[in-house]
């Protein structure tokens, strides 16, 4: 609930942005035609602005996973394998934040390392994912 909180107002400006960009250019339109509003938001608009609603949600969920205090102490800071999904974890950022104050030639502090590398690759993944997102939207729109 906390993390959700936190991301939300993310993935809303970003729908909320998206949807200004294309409701004014398709409202006169779907005005003339006799399209209800209703019709005009489910068949129309949403899914136009589908690549934009997709983008809002890889962001709140890059947000939501670069966190560092909030799922510290949602997850419960635990440093074990979970049996299920209802034990307590540490997440990478977590790890990070706690382990870099310790003593630098403990294996832990090594372990900071792959700890980086493994969000950076998440990082770069979810960015390569927005820009071929966004080429694409751009293609069939035709904008630029």
């Amino acid at each position: 609930l906390t993390l959700s909180i936190l991301i939300l107002p993310t993935i809303v400006l970003l729908i909320n942005s998206q949807l200004e960009q294309i409701v004014p250019k398709l409202r006169l339109t779907t005005t003339a035609l006799g399209i209800s509003r209703i019709h005009e938001l489910t068949r129309i608009s949403l899914p136009a602005a589908s690549y934009g609603l997709l983008a809002a949600a890889i962001l709140g969920f890059g947000r939501a996973v670069g966190d560092t205090l909030i799922a510290l102490m949602v997850a419960g800071n635990a440093a074990q394998i979970p049996g299920s999904a209802f034990d307590s974890i540490r997440t990478l950022t977590a790890h990070i934040a706690l382990v870099v104050a310790t003593d630098s030639q403990s294996t832990t502090y090594h372990s900071l390392f792959a700890c980086g590398l493994i969000l950076f690759l998440t990082t770069a993944s979810v960015n390569l994912l927005l820009h071929r997102i966004k080429h694409r939207a751009c293609r069939e729109t035709n904008y630029e």
